[in-house]
């Protein structure tokens, strides 16, 4: 199943050509809180840099997937000087997946299910312990592309999607069909040395505890 494109009333301008999503960060994240309260299809996003908007010229399959995509403008230098010398009004919201993942995750106040998924077990793995400590509220599953098919009858509210490089995300997103979600994020290497804030206390207590076992 192709993900849908964005709803019409979302704000929209272009980037290189491309449309992206036209909101601050508070609306960004309200909007896909909203798409997820509401039965809806699945909606894919992922960001779009000068990278992306390079890559798109030169690779049809690439501009294809990319026009089925909610996109969200990414930071970039060249991006930024680009939008100055394009536009007269404020300067535009930018997101970076590594900064964007995360907010969401602790914006979404109501518990959900959510899947990662990647072609490395390990690296799925090692992302799901370090946002289950993020956002403990959320249930995380880890899932490797080879495993999907296991999943077939499992619901996620939202799928996060470790991938190396376009040629992986045409890979992994034809097999997502067989998950039933309403969001998926490609967050591409983006995540892939994220570490949650431990609170001090954490480790403070564990220590002590420590200290009171050997003295024991």
């Amino acid at each position: 199943m192709r993900s849908i494109p964005v709803q019409p009333f979302a704000p929209m301008r272009r980037l290189f050509g491309f449309p992206v999503l036209d909101m601050d960060w508070n609306g960004v994240l309200a909007f896909f809180e909203g798409h997820l309260k509401a039965p809806r299809r699945k909606l894919t996003v992922s960001f779009f840099d000068e990278n992306a908007a390079l890559r798109q010229l030169v690779d049809p399959a690439y501009r294809d997937l990319l026009s089925q995509r909610a996109l969200l403008p990414a930071a970039g230098t060249l991006s930024r000087t680009w939008e100055r010398l394009t536009r007269k009004d404020t300067a535009s919201a930018h997101f970076r997946v590594e900064r964007f993942a995360p907010a969401l995750l602790t914006f979404l106040a109501e518990g959900r299910r959510i899947a990662l998924v990647g072609e490395e077990m390990g690296a799925v793995g090692r992302l799901r312990e370090e946002l289950s400590a993020h956002a403990p509220w959320h249930e995380f599953m880890a899932i490797a592309t080879s495993q999907i098919g296991e999943h077939r009858d499992d619901f996620f509210d939202l799928i996060l999607v470790q991938a190396g490089s376009p040629a992986e995300e045409r890979r992994i997103e034809p097999r997502l069909s067989g998950l039933h979600t309403s969001l998926v994020v490609i967050v591409g290497t983006g995540l892939d040395k994220f570490e949650a804030e431990r609170p001090a206390f954490r480790f403070a207590a564990a220590a002590a505890s420590i200290e009171e076992s050997a003295a024991a």
